[in-house]
């Protein structure tokens, strides 16, 4: 909803508009309607101070500005072009700053990739509501001059840790997926304008994998219904690598039901729950190998699921990417029980401490060594 400043201000534009129109003149509004444009536009995008928000106030400006077009403007076509023109133009607009570490890249792009991904983790509790969504601007037609160490609990962002609740209505009444969808139609309407499409490619498949590699996402039909949105936008050679990750994840969990039937049929019970996500590099975000000493008992449950894998799958070869793993240790401490979930490298560090005496200390140059993540423990 407008508020009431804002609602005179599009009723006297509407009068102002009709006036003109009376001599077949409303068009002449264009440079002045133009111009706001471009200066509230560049204004939102250089503002290094509120860069979090950038896409919420994007959405709130091209939210005001179709109202102008549909209620002042009366869809006048070529102010209704003016408004496509000056959005796209001041949208890929690039400065050298800290934003963007000194480079000339857009950064609407990347906070775009970014948004989503906030969006797909929290699901509709991330959309801002109206009136958090401002974008800073009086609405006026002037020219302007101005141009680790482990936790008890998982570390979550606020968007994930809020997602606790099950699917359903908010309390307006409006069902979630459906204003999730719409949310979706919205920022890909934002992206529409984004020229350096491939700056939005990176950041959003790099946080695609994280979702899907964590489960962090609130909705798999989400992620899908963007996935096509994004092919017909951008084509089928846009989107076949996050195709193919998809794909991956589903051939995983796949190997990892034949591997624990192999197991059950085996009468073998693992003393661990592995799951592993066989990726194809080609199509995922490259990520470095990293030594690290794996403890035994680990090994073991590594290697057994290496040979399964190797007997379905001759010629092929596993490369462990440790850095992305996260694992799920229960712990006995004198206080009780608890349950810690941790990544990879915590975990090796806190298995160390398993057998020793309550006030028996470790080392860091044992823990490290033992560890094997000398390039992480560096001062």
């Amino acid at each position: 909803m407008l508020d009431s400043e804002e609602a005179t201000a599009v009723a006297n534009l509407e009068q102002l508009y009709t006036l003109l129109q009376r001599r077949q003149s409303g068009t002449k509004l264009k440079p002045a309607f133009a111009a706001w444009i471009d200066l509230t536009g560049t204004d939102i995008i250089f503002d290094e101070k509120e860069q979090e928000r950038m896409v919420i106030r994007l959405l709130a400006l091209k939210q005001k500005l179709d109202n102008i077009w549909r209620t002042s403007f009366h869809t006048d076509q070529v102010l209704g072009h003016a408004l496509r023109e000056s959005f796209e133009t001041f949208i890929n607009k690039t400065k050298k700053s800290s934003g963007t570490y000194n480079t000339g890249n857009s950064k609407p792009g990347e906070m775009i990739a970014k948004y989503l991904d906030i969006l797909m983790k929290a699901g509709a509790k991330a959309i801002p509501t109206t009136s958090g969504s401002s974008t800073g601007a009086p609405l006026k037609l002037a020219q302007s001059n101005s141009s680790t160490a482990p936790s008890l609990k998982p570390t979550m962002s606020t968007a994930t840790a809020d997602n606790d609740g099950e699917g359903g209505e908010d309390e307006d009444g409006l069902d979630e997926d459906t204003e999730v969808s719409n949310q979706l139609d919205h920022v890909l309407d934002l992206f529409r304008f984004v020229h350096g499409k491939a700056v939005f490619e990176a950041f959003y498949k790099k946080d695609l994998a994280r979702r899907l590699l964590m489960g962090r996402s609130a909705s798999n039909d989400a992620e899908k219904s963007m996935l096509a949105r994004l092919k017909t936008e951008c084509g089928s050679g846009f989107t076949q690598n996050l195709e193919q990750m998809f794909k991956d994840i589903e051939l995983a969990r796949d190997e990892m039901i034949g591997y624990k039937q192999r197991l059950e049929h085996n009468d073998r019970k693992a003393a661990i729950d592995l799951n592993v996500n066989i990726l194809s590099s080609a199509a995922w975000p490259s990520y470095p190998d990293v030594h690290v000493n794996i403890p035994i008992e680990i090994k073991k449950t590594i290697d057994n699921f290496e040979q399964h894998y190797n007997q379905k799958h001759s010629g092929r070869k596993l490369q462990w990417k440790h850095a992305l793993a996260h694992c799920q240790l229960k712990a006995d401490f004198p206080g009780g029980k608890k349950e810690l979930v941790v990544s990879s490298f915590q975990a090796i560090v806190l298995l160390l401490f398993n057998g020793r005496g309550v006030d028996e200390h470790l080392t860091y140059d044992h823990i490290k060594s033992e560890a094997g993540l000398s390039k992480y423990f560096a001062h």
